[in-house]
């Protein structure tokens, strides 16, 4: 380089902006976009670069939001994990100025949506707890407010081999 640097480069690299990492981030997108087949898939894509704080901002409903973090490519591993090396590479896979984080919200906010269009994220089935319903085919009889009722006016049980299993479920032997 022969040539004095043009205005706008010289006052970057004074006030030492390094777009090194920001330019990496692009074309990582680019990367996980073009392997990336599925709207979920695409929307995680851009999730993966921002920090999961401001996709919950974006991403309010926890089924959508946990759809969408089975897509999430984890950021590339340096070093061993909790090393100076990880937390560096972490940082730079994660966006940092405020107009790239804004650009990758908005990004994702189209994403997601386009996402939802599709096909939304899946929910949990509804849990049968195999009981019936409340309704109570005959009526209860009534009890006494005073004391408990003894067992000496309850009915006998029946005989047979179901009167067995039964006494020795419930503890009562004849």
């Amino acid at each position: 380089m022969k040539r004095p640097l043009p205005p706008g480069l010289r006052d970057q690299l004074e006030a030492g902006v390094d777009l090194r990492p920001r330019n990496w981030r692009g074309r990582y997108l680019g990367f996980l976009l073009r392997q990336a087949d599925d709207p979920w898939e695409r929307a995680a894509c851009v999730a993966s670069l921002l920090d999961p704080i401001q996709v919950s901002e974006i991403v309010t409903d926890p089924y959508e939001r946990a759809h969408l973090n089975r897509f999430r490519q984890p950021p590339p591993a340096h070093g061993a994990p909790g090393s100076p090396a990880a937390h560096l590479a972490e940082r730079i896979a994660t966006a940092q100025d405020a107009d790239e984080i804004d650009w990758l919200r908005a990004d994702l906010a189209r994403t997601v949506q386009e996402a939802r269009i599709h096909r939304p994220a899946p929910r949990p089935a509804p849990r049968h707890t195999g009981r019936r319903p409340t309704r109570e085919p005959h009526p209860r009889p009534a009890r006494h407010q005073g004391r408990p009722a003894s067992r000496e006016h309850e009915q006998p049980a029946p005989a047979g081999r179901a009167h067995t299993l039964l006494s020795r479920l419930f503890g009562r032997g004849d």
